[in-house]
């Protein structure tokens, strides 16, 4: 029997590109296709306001669906209100999917409110597909319940960007399409006929993408810093590979990896932590993969997910509702332990999945101290230095004690570019331990609720160390804590976690001379080794670990 190439090739393409297959889910749908036109929504008239609503906030399950009804526009369908980018804008013509909170669910004739107040935008750049997938309306799962949280989130179609999968073109055009939906958004804002007139708070414009989306998100962010209130990449491409120059990224940040990413490079340093300045998170998905950040993206050959794509949902609603709350201007105990301190891993582990997440954060608005953040180098394996404090990094039996490679801080890419130097690698030899210590330079008393704080994983070989204990040497004495006390309720693995240990059985008025880890049959990275003084809740957090 003879092939009909041809036929074959059209039924895979109605398969493989069909928008109309979504994740099945045994919660009633609370998104719409359009079918009923946007034009017959109109505009509700009230007052600027930030959502509050205590009962939501205080659960901190931020995972489930906020308390407004969404709607959203559908530029593929009949109606005289198509949103585009503008004609002076550099890509005009560009299509946005918008999905926004409404005061309650449309009715049979699609009319209803856009709710009062001037909501926060969430601008979003989708990963590169083939052109006929409608790929940047596959996101509704997140979109939707972004909205239901109180914020317009605007899908940008980037989809003619796919013919240069690894191009610095492709960063650039999807960089500019992201220009243009700004452009676009800034004059619907002041359009007094537009159903998002005043409706649309850009001083709390918050950009975000997935893959090679997400790196445009950082290509944007580095043109228009002070336009931009925070950031959040879902497994980001490096951009700096792509002759763009890292950032000192100050704005608040959300950085979302996948633990079986196979667009991972490898070793797995994280290649853009070092760029992030302010306060950040960093979360990596347990058991998840690049493509379930979509709604009904297909698998590849490679990809070998342990969790299911509605678990991997779920998960980062959970993380991104609450930072972008956190970001703006929301108060609330239960975000800042969602994004802050291990409460959030508990929450996966309790209410979502079993093999939890990683997590490491900053948060500048404590008191801290840096003994060592490891970028005083630009070479690959620099020689013993001086930390922040001036005090001496001393290492002792190590196979292996260097600042490794991670991300390039100039904008040109060759073979002899210089590499900023990100974490340090610690390995003893076999069978052995080694002793890493860093001095204190000057005197540092110990506060009230102090805390000591670093990122560590397991480096990729050997395995996790049988032990790791860290040693606090003061005036009063040496403090002993065993590290697997203090990461959170998932072992440590290739991805960095954050270590929080509560210093408040030494007493209060202590010095603090060094600080040293002691490490046994196995080999691991460390980052980011602070003294913090920890808020109410982490110190609440902090001990509940340990239960």
């Amino acid at each position: 029997m003879k092939l009909n190439y041809n036929l074959l090739i059209i039924i895979l393409t109605l398969f493989s590109c069909s928008s109309r297959t979504f994740m099945e889910s045994d919660e009633d749908d609370s998104w719409h296709d359009g079918e009923i036109p946007v034009c017959e929504v109109v505009n509700g008239v009230g007052q600027d306001q930030l959502f509050e609503n205590s009962n939501a906030l205080e659960s901190g399950n931020f995972f489930e669906r906020g308390p407004y009804p969404i709607w959203n526009n559908s530029p593929e369908d009949t109606c005289s209100y198509e949103l585009v980018t503008p004609d002076d804008t550099i890509f005009p013509g560009t299509e946005l999917y918008i999905t926004y909170p409404v005061k309650q669910w449309p009715t049979e004739t699609g009319i209803s409110e856009i709710s009062d107040g001037a909501f926060p935008v969430f601008l979003f750049s989708h990963a590169n597909n083939d052109e006929v997938s409608r790929l940047y309306k596959n996101y509704k799962s997140l979109m939707n319940h972004l909205s239901s949280w109180g914020f317009i989130a605007v899908s940008i179609n980037s989809e003619e960007e796919n013919c240069q999968p690894s191009s610095s073109e492709n960063l650039r055009d999807r960089a500019d399409r992201m220009h243009s939906a700004i452009a676009a958004l800034e004059k619907e804002n002041q359009n007094p006929d537009s159903i998002f007139y005043q409706k649309l708070d850009l001083s709390r414009l918050f950009i975000s993408g997935h893959s090679r989306g997400g790196g445009a998100a950082m290509v944007v962010l580095s043109e228009i810093p002070d336009s931009i209130a925070g950031i959040v990449t879902f497994m980001p491409v490096d951009h700096t590979k792509y002759g763009f120059g890292s950032l000192d990224v100050e704005i608040p940040s959300l950085i979302v990896s996948a633990e079986l990413d196979t667009d991972l490079e490898y070793p797995y340093v994280e290649k853009i932590d070092g760029q992030f300045k302010g306060i950040y998170s960093f979360l990596t998905v347990n058991g998840g993969i690049h493509a379930y950040v979509t709604d009904t993206l297909w698998l590849r050959k490679a990809d070998d997910p342990k969790i299911s794509r509605e678990q991997q949902h779920d998960i980062l609603k959970l993380y991104t509702t609450a930072f972008l709350l956190n970001a703006s201007g929301t108060q609330s105990k239960s975000i800042k332990n969602i994004l802050f301190s291990h409460a959030g891993n508990t929450t996966v582990k309790e209410m979502i999945s079993d093999r939890g997440v990683f997590t490491f954060w900053n948060d500048p608005g404590e008191n801290y101290i840096f003994i060592d953040d490891f970028q005083g180098s630009y070479s690959v394996s620099p020689s013993e230095t001086i930390n922040l404090t001036g005090g001496g990094n001393i290492s002792s039996f190590f196979t292996l004690s260097h600042e490794v490679s991670a991300w390039y801080p100039d904008s040109i890419v060759s073979g002899d570019a210089l590499v900023r130097t990100q974490a340090r690698q610690l390995v003893p030899s076999d069978n052995s331990s080694g002793t890493f210590t860093m001095e204190i330079g000057g005197n540092l008393e110990l506060e009230e609720k102090m805390q000591l704080q670093f990122a560590v994983k397991r480096s990729d070989s050997p395995s996790w160390p049988e032990s790791i204990e860290i040693l606090v040497h003061t005036s009063s004495g040496e403090y002993a804590y065993s590290l697997d006390d203090f990461i959170g309720p998932v072992s440590v693995r290739e991805r960095m976690t954050q270590a929080v240990i509560p210093l408040s059985d030494i007493s209060g008025d202590s010095r603090v001379f060094a600080v040293s880890l002691t490490v046994s049959d196995g080999g691991i990275f460390i980052d980011n080794i602070r003294f913090t003084v920890e808020t109410e809740e982490e110190y609440e957090t902090a001990e509940e670990s340990k239960m």
